[in-house]
C-alpha cells in the first residue's frame, strides 16, 4: 500500500512538472475596446493572443519570434538575431534611465494586496502594482528568464520587483492604458498552438 501510495505521488509531482501555462489578461487604451490577452507558455515557447486580430510566437531558445495578423491572413517573422540587435539598441537608448520607484502606498486589486512601483522614460508615466504572493509567479518568471536570457547579453541585470506586476497603469502621448491579471493557470497545451497557421502570406523582417 505505501508503495502504491509513493508511486502516485511521484506521478502527481511529475505531472505538475511538466504542466504548461496559460496567463490571462485584460487590455484596455484610451479610445479601444476592452481585450482579453492571453499567454500560453510550453517547452520555453511562448504564445501571445491580443484579442483575435493578433497573435505572436516567440522561441525562448533561439530568441526567433513570429507576428500573425489575421484578418490580413499575414505572418512575419523575425530572427533570433534580428530581435536580440533591437533589445540591445533599445537599452542603449535606455542607458541612464532611473529604475522603477517603491511608492509608499499598496492597493487591493482582485482581493489580493498589491505594492506600488512607479518610473518615468521619455515623456510616459508608468505605476505597477505588484503582488509578492501571487499564485503561479515562479512559474511565470522562470519562463520569461529564458526568453530574456535568449534576447540580452546580461539578463542578471533586468530589474526584478520580486512578484507578479498584477496590474499596470500608463500614460503616452496622452494615451492611457491599463492591463490586469485575471488569472495564471496550469494545464496541459497542444504544440501544435505554436505551428504557424496555413494560407497565410509570410515575410522575413530579419536574419
Amino acid at each position: 500500500m505505501n508503495r502504491r501510495i509513493l508511486t502516485l505521488a511521484s506521478l502527481c509531482i511529475i505531472s505538475a512538472a511538466r504542466a504548461d501555462l496559460v496567463i490571462e489578461q485584460e487590455v484596455e487604451a484610451t479610445g479601444q475596446p476592452k481585450q482579453t490577452m492571453t499567454m500560453s507558455f510550453k517547452d520555453g515557447k511562448i504564445r501571445a493572443d491580443i484579442g483575435k486580430a493578433m497573435t505572436t510566437i516567440t522561441d525562448s531558445a533561439t530568441g526567433d519570434s513570429t507576428a500573425i495578423m489575421h484578418e490580413q491572413k499575414m505572418i512575419m517573422v523575425t530572427s533570433g538575431a534580428a530581435s536580440k540587435a533591437a533589445v540591445e539598441a533599445a537599452q542603449k537608448m535606455l542607458t541612464g534611465t532611473e529604475k522603477p520607484k517603491k511608492l509608499d502606498k499598496t492597493k487591493t486589486i482582485d482581493g489580493r494586496s498589491c505594492e506600488g512601483w512607479a518610473y518615468e522614460i521619455g515623456g510616459s508615466k508608468t505605476t505597477m502594482w505588484v503582488d509578492k504572493a501571487y499564485p503561479g509567479y515562479a512559474d511565470f518568471k522562470a519562463e520569461m528568464d529564458k526568453l530574456t536570457s535568449a534576447q540580452q547579453k546580461n539578463a542578471a541585470a533586468n530589474f526584478d520587483l520580486g512578484g507578479m506586476v498584477v496590474k499596470t497603469e500608463s500614460v503616452m502621448a496622452g494615451i492611457s492604458s491599463i492591463s490586469t491579471v485575471k488569472s495564471v493557470k496550469q494545464t496541459k497545451l497542444d504544440a501544435s498552438i505554436f505551428d504557424k497557421p496555413t494560407g497565410y502570406t509570410e515575410m522575413n523582417l530579419g536574419k
